[in-house]
């Protein structure tokens, strides 16, 4: 196992990056980064559950009014929390039970302090990529329960026909 934690090197130039950072759709994914690399530095999307979509509507809106207690629901089974806007779980964010259910009558609490993270977290996914060379990885979506369907048209191959583009000086993210 190799654990890098400011460089993840390869043999060749080309494979050298400065940074790597999740763009979902799960966990898992920022699991495996962490623990193949050694990496704890944290980004928005590391622990929700985004599909292509939400990915989209996040970076259009550069993460705008994440949140919103309006636009939260708690799921039936007490398992998650839905943003209605933006169509993604916050998972991992809310106070659980010790049976993993989440405590529906203290969200609204819970709220100031997920906004100081994320926009903290926010502020740094834009502010990280500049003038490094950065991996940005997504591993699939899938059927996610407590969400609606991701319609986001695909190619045969499984890619988004429409696309979405960030750019920083020395790095530009083209999702198509």
């Amino acid at each position: 196992m190799n654990h890098m934690t400011s460089q993840f090197k390869s043999t060749d130039k080309v494979n050298t990056f400065d940074k790597i950072i999740s763009l979902g759709c799960n966990c898992e994914l920022t699991w495996n980064i962490r623990n193949y690399f050694g990496i704890e530095c944290a980004y928005p999307m590391d622990w929700w559950i985004t599909p292509f979509q939400a990915l989209e509507k996040l970076l259009e809106n550069r993460f705008h009014d994440l949140f919103n207690i309006n636009n939260l629901e708690v799921s039936e089974d007490l398992l998650t929390v839905r943003d209605k806007y933006y169509n993604l779980l916050y998972h991992h964010d809310f106070k659980k039970t010790e049976d993993d259910k989440i405590i529906e009558d203290c969200i609204e609490q819970q709220i100031p302090l997920l906004k100081q993270k994320y926009t903290m977290l926010v502020e740094r996914f834009f502010k990280d990529p500049e003038n490094k060379r950065v991996l940005f990885i997504r591993n699939r979506d899938g059927n996610i329960p407590h969400l609606d369907p991701d319609t986001t048209p695909m190619d045969r191959t499984g890619i988004p026909l429409n696309s979405c583009t960030l750019s920083w000086r020395n790095c530009s993210l083209i999702l198509k």
